[in-house]
Parts: structure tokens; sequence; C-alpha cells
């Protein structure tokens, strides 16, 4: 068992682009997961700071930046002619 420093909690600092709500991150994991439906002609990329904290005593903690970009995809089937 590795106690209460090897547990690791996720989540995303407030920032411009989390206030909206684009993102959620699962505790545990740290997956990010799209929250919202997003508009790529309006915004294409999101900045995020994740923070990873251990449950130790004192608790540590970091921050790092994720960049998300969201890339252009079709939702129509293609039709060979």
């Amino acid at each position: 068992m590795q106690g209460d420093n090897g547990k690791i909690t996720y989540a995303l600092e407030g920032d411009a682009d989390q206030e909206s709500g684009s993102f959620s991150i699962d505790p545990d994991t740290g997956a990010l997961k799209v929250s919202k439906e997003l508009d790529r002609e309006k915004q294409s990329t999101f900045e995020l700071i994740v923070i990873a904290s251990d449950g130790g005593n004192p608790m540590r903690k970091t921050r790092r930046y994720v960049q998300v970009e969201i890339l252009v995809f079709s939702t129509y089937s293609l039709i060979w002619l």
C-alpha cells in the first residue's frame, strides 16, 4: 500500500478558459474531458493549468500547463464518385 503520499488528486486551476466550463478533469485519473460543445470557429486553442496534489502531510503539488487544440473533422461520410 502506498499510503496517503501515493494518492494523487488532479484539478484544473481557475483560468479564463476554465471559467467557461469547457473542460473538466477526473480527480482520480487526471483524464481531461470536454464538458460542452466547442466551436472551433470561435476558439480553436485552449490553455489549461492542471494541478496534481498528493495526500501527504505536508501536501505537495505541482502545476503543468496543457494546451488543447481543436482540430477539424467531418461529420459527413465520404461519397466516392
